[in-house]
């Protein structure tokens, strides 16, 4: 005990001395004669090349060792400053003020056939080649910092702060600033620490060594990196996500698609820079507004202040601006220094929100065409240190790129005294809880509990019945979920239950064992429904409608899941399950009571033991999130394979079937004309499927739907043991906004067109097994139709019509759809 106690003290010690050989230095930049602050300049201590930016109020903060060094300030448009500092053993605060440099000439726009910015855009395309191929690659460290705040319109206008600032040409703009006291604005505040590798094509790597994040937020959620925020704005298109590519500036397409003002010059770290504004020619396509400046000698980027025109923005958005300076390294290529975003959302239907997003990360450290060590390029493009969420407070301290202004000091107290407060009664039963439900947490462990909304369930055959269901998650490092339900129907008078749990035993969500025994109602349709059963409870109670038809299971199942190399998910599973078949046994219901239900059909009785083998292919690139493996971005065009053999006892006849399903998926994006998006399947069974496993083309209820779904087909209408599907659809994305039509330019309502089709065919074996007539579609079934998606936010309206196969009744489909279950 006293030797461990030694080695503490011991390393104390040692920290306390490496904390001592370094000291805090904070200062403002400003303007030499008005003394306004000037946020986002650049300061750089010369001897090592490491370097911040100023926030939005001026201020900065840098850890230096002790000595005498150079501090330098540069600013675009003024001369840069460069001023000796001695590092003692108490913090120094320092002024930089800095002078304009060039007078800028006053802005002069000319016809595109003597405009000089023209001659400049294009000798900056042509060096863009040049520099590209000096190029191979480079490293940095990266402070990246992303402030998200919530704002409440009923108080911000009583609480507003106005200060002045100074933007990047000079001029003076006063900005109301509404930030974080309670009653008026929240503010939940992300940052981390970061090495960054790039090279030849393009290969990327983040290591995020240290983050921290407001106490509201999950630590998970934090794979913030500098990549996110940095654009290559002289690429001939601009990728924002998954909006439409947005025309470069810098590009052959860009100088037909805007207008280049050349303002004059100006200069950054001595270096002369030509000042070019520039503005869309059209406001229906995704364009760039603002300034670029350019290198003089090479053309290369010296700085961009631009924002997304109205057609670039995403739905919701009001603004979106980038502000990037870059750094003259290695006297041959610029590099970004830092990059600043400023984002805003507004929403004023159901709820009045504003948020505001700030997002800001300084580069520094930069290695060009050094020795790469190949090994860091691999296919974890953002690796998270396990002790990246040990880093304290008095690491931070020593390493703080970005000062935390004192209204994000109060943020993250404030976010801590609501953490604690949560965390206080996160864990207490209430009155809405007995109705809902409620997750209890302990540790990583939770434990769900149902409310009586959850227990309660009725349909035809059980009538009323009760299910008392229990789920865990992460009960255990290996445990993933075990969960149990047991019920019992008070028409049918049968008890049920169903156990299952998920375990991986090298903790790892790459390998996992499954396993579950049951004795369940289910129904044909079960996996691939449309109402869960809370819906299915409310049809049948208020309008006595039950889409389902539904029969007895008795089995277990086992599966095993391994993502072979990191490249081909795969799942084996086995089963062995007795069908039985059931009955309505009650024609009760809150309303109509004077209809009935219909009969629920037979199935085929008897066993079946089954084995499948399900695999793909997926190359996409990893997160590894301080040991959890995330892929990143979506798969496209790449087929999911499923093979199974069931080895069938039913209604007296023993037989073999063999089957194959192929699955594919994917969307091609046209840019500013929208995108589409497609599925296909085909399956086929080499022998006999019961009336329980028989393929079907999936219906729709009506005027309930989805978009996977034929719309105006019932739900078992047509199938077969061979089935073919194909579902497409284009989104002209926001076609109300792009060409400003009054009330819904703003509404974020996407338009749709859609098109489907389906072929099914059924040998006359399986035919003599079927228990209800089944339709099939010699020639393929097609339907047709338009939508508005997104409507306040998740719902989405269609219509639809059948282009054959004609029936009273069902020709014309209108109806909802969400992105939640219903």
């Amino acid at each position: 005990m006293k030797a461990s106690l030694l080695w503490i003290a011991f390393f104390l010690v040692l920290a306390a001395a490496a904390h001592a050989q370094t000291q805090t230095v904070t200062g403002v930049v400003c303007d030499a004669r008005t003394r306004q602050p000037l946020q986002f300049a650049t300061v750089r201590i010369l001897e090592r090349g490491a370097g911040t930016t100023t926030d939005r109020n001026g201020s900065f903060m840098l850890r230096l060792p002790r000595g005498r060094c150079t501090v330098q300030a540069s600013y675009i448009g003024y001369a840069s400053l460069k001023q000796p500092v001695d590092v003692g053993d108490t913090p120094l605060s320092l002024t930089l003020a800095l002078d304009q440099g060039r007078v800028e000439l006053p802005g002069i726009t000319v016809t595109p056939a003597d405009n000089p910015a023209f001659e400049i855009i294009r000798q900056a395309i042509a060096g863009r080649e040049k520099r590209r191929e000096r190029l191979d690659n480079y490293s940095l460290t990266a402070h990246t910092k992303l402030v998200v705040t919530i704002f409440n319109p009923d108080a911000s206008a009583k609480h507003a702060d106005t200060t002045t600032v100074t933007n990047a040409s000079g001029a003076k703009t006063t900005t109301v600033r509404q930030r974080s006291r309670i009653d008026s604005a929240f503010s939940v505040i992300m940052e981390t620490q970061t090495d960054a590798y790039w090279a030849k094509p393009d290969r990327r790597k983040e290591i995020v060594k240290a983050r921290k994040q407001s106490a509201l937020l999950p630590k998970e959620v934090n794979v913030l990196v500098s990549s996110f925020f940095i654009g290559d704005f002289s690429e001939d298109r601009l990728d924002m996500g998954d909006r439409s590519p947005i025309t470069g500036p810098i590009s052959l397409a860009g100088l037909r698609a805007y207008d280049y003002t050349l303002r004059g010059s100006s200069a950054v770290d001595g270096e002369p820079v030509h000042v070019i504004d520039i503005a869309p020619r059209s406001d229906i396509d995704p364009l760039l507004a603002g300034t670029l400046y350019i290198a003089e000698g090479t053309f290369a980027l010296a700085m961009v202040d631009v924002s997304l025109n109205d057609a670039a923005l995403p739905p919701f958005l009001r603004n979106m601006r980038f502000r990037q300076h870059f750094q003259l390294v290695d006297r041959e290529f610029w590099l970004p220094s830092d990059v600043i975003l400023d984002a805003g959302i507004e929403i004023s239907f159901l709820v009045d929100l504003k948020i505001a997003i700030e997002g800001m990360t300084v580069l520094q450290d930069y290695a060009v065409n050094r020795d790469t060590n190949e090994t860091v390029f691999d296919r974890t493009a953002i690796k998270v240190l396990k002790e990246a969420d040990r880093r304290d407070s008095l690491y931070w301290e020593q390493h703080q790129k970005i000062p935390n202004t004192a209204e994000e000091v109060a943020d993250y107290r404030l976010a801590d005294s609501l953490k604690i407060s949560m965390d206080s009664v996160k864990n207490r039963y209430s009155i809405s809880d007995v109705f809902i439900g409620k997750t209890f947490e302990a540790g990583d462990a939770r434990y769900t509990v149902p409310g009586i909304f959850g227990v309660y369930r009725f349909n035809r055959v059980e009538g009323s019945a009760l299910y008392l269901p229990f789920h865990a998650a992460r009960a255990a490092p290996w445990l993933a979920d075990i969960g149990a339900a047991a019920g019992y129907g008070f028409s049918d008078r049968r008890w049920k239950y169903r156990v299952e749990t998920t375990v991986e035993p090298f903790g790892a969500s790459d390998f996992s064992v499954s396993a579950s025994l049951f004795d369940m109602q289910q129904h044909i349709t079960d996996g691939r429904d449309l109402f869960d059963a809370g819906a299915t409870t409310l049809s049948n109670l208020l309008y006595k409608f039950d889409e389902k038809d539904y029969f007895r299971a008795k089995g277990a199942t086992a599966s095993i899941f391994a993502d072979l190399f990191r490249f081909f998910p795969t799942t084996l599973s086995v089963g062995s399950t007795s069908y039985f078949s059931v009955k309505k046994n009650t024609d009760w219901s809150l309303f109509r009571r004077e209809d009935l239900y219909r009969d629920n059909p037979a199935v085929n009785d008897g066993h079946i033991d089954d084995v499948s083998l399900r695999t793909t292919f997926d190359g996409r690139d990893f997160i590894d999130n301080a040991g959890t493996i995330q892929r990143i971005g979506e798969r496209n065009h790449v087929p999911d394979v499923t093979l199974g053999r069931m080895f069938c006892d039913l209604d007296g006849a023993r037989f073999t079937t063999d089957m194959l399903s192929v699955s594919i998926s994917g969307h091609v994006d046209f840019g500013l004309y929208g995108r589409t998006t497609y599925r296909s399947s085909w399956s086929t069974a080499y022998g006999m499927l019961p009336t329980q496993r028989v393929f079907l083309l999936p219906g729709s209820v009506d005027g309930i739907t989805n978009p996977w779904r034929f719309r105006t087909l019932h739900i078992r209408e047509f199938g077969g043991d061979r089935i073919a599907t194909l579902f497409a659809q284009h989104d002209f994305g926001e076609l109300f906004r792009r060409f400003h039509v009054p009330l819904l330019q703003n509404s974020g309502i996407a338009v749709v067109i859609f098109g489907n089709g389906g072929w099914t065919s059924m040998r006359d074996d399986t035919r003599t097994l079927q228990t209800v007539p089944v339709l099939t579609t010699p020639r393929p079934f097609y339907e047709a139709g338009f939508g508005f998606d997104r409507v306040l936010l998740f719902l989405r309206f269609d219509f639809a019509w059948r282009m054959n196969y004609f029936r009273d009744g069902r020709n014309f489909f209108f109806g909802i759809s969400s992105a939640m279950n219903f």
